[in-house]
């Protein structure tokens, strides 16, 4: 491995050691209440702990970033609307009548 991308990920790892070590508190928090948001949607729970590593070229500095939380998703699934394909009214009620 290249020496400086050896050295950064030395580095990142200690750091996200650091940032756990320092948030331990609002993480253990935040678990906790995915959950408990879990059981009551009766859905597994997923907990997301992100690491960001950004170089700054120009200025030789480095930033670690620790994000956590639960992820939220929602999805509605529908067929591929055709511009070219006309709708049908409906009718008052909703009835075949």
């Amino acid at each position: 491995m290249n020496t400086k991308l050896e050295a950064i990920a030395t580095e990142a790892a200690s750091n996200l050691q650091a940032l756990v070590r320092e948030n331990e508190e609002k993480l253990l928090e935040a678990w906790a209440s995915c959950e408990a948001e879990a059981q009551a949607n009766e859905t597994a729970p997923k907990f997301k702990l992100g690491l960001s590593i950004t170089l700054d070229l120009d200025a030789d500095k480095m930033t670690t970033d620790l994000s956590w939380g639960v992820r939220y998703k929602a999805t509605e699934e529908c067929t591929i609307p055709d511009p070219d394909q006309g709708k049908l009214p409906l009718k008052a009620g909703g009835g075949d009548k």
